[in-house]
């Protein structure tokens, strides 16, 4: 059976756009972080079933609960946030400052060791975490904005697309992280009650794992990533002179 030649041609559009993405810079950098952060989420959320059953010994039910100060303390950070982006006026510097303190704050998790305990600790992760929410599309449109001046056009879909391409490995690397941390403690899924080290290493993946993901990926954005707002001024006047439309920010 042979492909088409137009399924062909869209195959080699589709590596032609990935390569040409990738090669930009401020782009490549915004995805790692974005990966990174999406590796600790989904490590968060998978880690938190594992944690309830076998290490607080409770009903699924209690998730919800576990999950509540994080998400109350995220929806009611916000609006702080904004106003602090706002008065920095340094997209950079937000997103690593946030990047840098959710690190830390999943990190902490590791000494959760009761449904209160998590629900406390949830709510620092949360608090920090809405400055992603705050940030990631501002950081976005920042970059999408260098993209069109570079390519002199807009060409959002294919970054989108290219974001959310890479951004299903973070299931992927999730899935190796519980393999391999599983079987390196000693976890055995049909028991109840396990063994201290599986119960340790049920906590490097709910905290500690995520935490190093996301400080490695704040470390890279604060290293490499350049749009600062002197340089966005810049961007914003050349997007102006070439008739593109801008991207809005907060």
């Amino acid at each position: 059976y042979l492909k088409s030649p137009s399924s062909q041609h869209q195959g080699i559009t589709f590596f032609k756009d990935l390569w040409s993405a990738l090669k930009k810079k401020n782009f490549l950098v915004m995805l790692i972080l974005h990966f990174m952060y999406t590796v600790l989420t989904s490590l968060l959320i998978a880690s938190l079933n594992y944690f309830v059953k076998y290490n607080l010994k409770m009903e699924s039910t209690a998730l919800f609960f576990g999950m509540s100060g994080y998400l109350i303390a995220s929806l009611l950070s916000i609006p702080l946030w904004i106003r602090v982006a706002n008065k920095v006026n340094n997209n950079k510097k937000i997103m690593t400052y946030g990047a840098l303190s959710m690190s830390f704050t999943t990190g902490i998790l590791f000494i959760a060791n009761s449904l209160i305990t998590l629900m406390v600790l949830g709510c620092f992760v949360g608090l920090t975490g809405a400055i992603f929410f705050v940030m990631q599309d501002t950081i976005n449109a920042d970059v999408l904005d260098e993209a069109a001046v570079l390519d002199k056009n807009r060409n959002e879909g294919t970054y989108y697309g290219v974001k959310f391409f890479i951004g299903r490995f973070a299931d992927v690397f999730k899935f190796f992280t519980l393999a391999i941390v599983h079987i390196s403690t000693g976890f055995i899924a049909d028991i109840d009650d396990q063994s201290i080290s599986a119960l340790i290493g049920i906590k490097l993946h709910m905290s500690i794992i995520p935490a190093i993901a996301l400080f490695i990926g704040a470390i890279i954005f604060w290293k490499f990533y350049d749009l600062d707002p002197k340089k966005m001024a810049k961007i914003r006047l050349e997007i102006k002179e070439l008739d593109l439309k801008a991207n809005t920010n907060i």
